[in-house]
């Protein structure tokens, strides 16, 4: 939703294909997943993955991260390996 937001502020409201496309390209967004961004080359989201584990507190569930890989982005993509390459 944020970045339909994004795009119909930069655009003024009028929803056009390239410029729309554009406004998007290496677009940040602080998201509640952790930050995200629109690759200029591939036009796919890029976001951190997360390792964790759920934990049990004083009766109650928790997850905690164990580790963060930053960046990711489509293996399949960036490989160009077909078919999504």
């Amino acid at each position: 939703m944020a970045a339909i937001v994004h795009v119909a502020q930069a655009v003024k409201g009028k929803i056009e294909v390239d410029p729309a496309r554009e406004a998007l390209n290496g677009w940040k967004f602080p998201s509640p997943r952790g930050p995200i961004i629109i690759a200029p080359v591939t036009r796919d989201i890029v976001m951190n993955e997360y390792l964790s584990e759920v934990t049990m507190k004083d009766g109650r569930l928790f997850q905690k991260v164990l580790s963060t890989i930053e960046n990711v982005k489509d293996p399949c993509k960036a490989l160009k390996v077909p078919p999504c390459g």
